[in-house]
């Protein structure tokens, strides 16, 4: 399991678009793909689920599964790419 802390209050609420490209980039693998936070777990491979996520300093990207390595570099490069565009 990989667990790390994310910080992308400054992208939420997330519009359709944004919900649906991250959804499609978790889509791709194996591994179980959550969000979570003191407010609970969001399962990031639901359009809901993302569209419903709120500002929490205390969110976590949780990894599992067997390419979890690979999931996680692909939801950090899509963060980082939504941040800086």
């Amino acid at each position: 399991m990989i667990e790390i802390p994310i910080d992308f209050d400054e992208l939420l609420p997330f519009n359709r678009i944004t919900a649906l490209k991250i959804v499609d980039v978790a889509d791709n693998f194996k591994a179980q793909c959550l969000v979570r936070s003191q407010r609970g777990e969001i399962n990031i491979k639901s359009i809901l689920g993302v569209m419903s996520l709120k500002p929490d300093n205390g969110n976590h990207l949780f990894i599992s599964g067997i390419d979890e390595r690979e999931a996680s570099e692909a939801l950090l490069a899509l963060f980082n790419n939504l941040k800086n565009a």
